[in-house]
């Protein structure tokens, strides 16, 4: 067996076997900065994210929007979170009696009317808070 052949038995190939016959670029390596140089770098330029832009909330549309679903409208704005659970406590019951006993028109209309007073004014407080009035 000549020298060269034994060489090449007991050295491994930095090629894959598949890349043999084919005309392939050698891997490029990248050398470390020596040291005392500084490199810097922006990272934060491409890493922060947009800017949140606020939409002035107009109060009519949020108090309309909370006739149909009163707690709903209330939770989504960001609402006192107390208020919300009340008034998806108080929401089924006064279906239930309003269905049953017939007398439950008198706390869906006082609901509703909470409902609309609670979306206007969280409307009116988170347009104030980010300097919209």
């Amino acid at each position: 067996m000549p020298a060269d052949a034994a060489v090449r038995q007991r050295t491994p190939n930095p090629r894959p076997q598949w890349a043999e016959g084919e005309d392939v670029a050698e891997p490029t390596s990248f050398a470390a900065p020596s040291e005392g140089t500084v490199q810097y770098r922006d990272a934060t330029a491409f890493h922060q994210p947009p800017a949140k832009a606020y939409v002035y909330k107009n109060p009519i549309l949020y108090g309309f929007g909370g006739v149909f679903f009163p707690p709903l409208v209330l939770s989504l704005m960001g609402g006192d979170r107390k208020t919300c659970i009340i008034m998806l406590c108080i929401w089924p019951i006064s279906f239930l009696l309003l269905f049953l006993l017939f007398i439950g028109v008198i706390p869906i209309v006082g609901m509703y009317f909470w409902s609309i007073v609670a979306c206007y004014r969280e409307a009116v407080k988170q347009n104030e808070a980010h300097g919209l009035s």
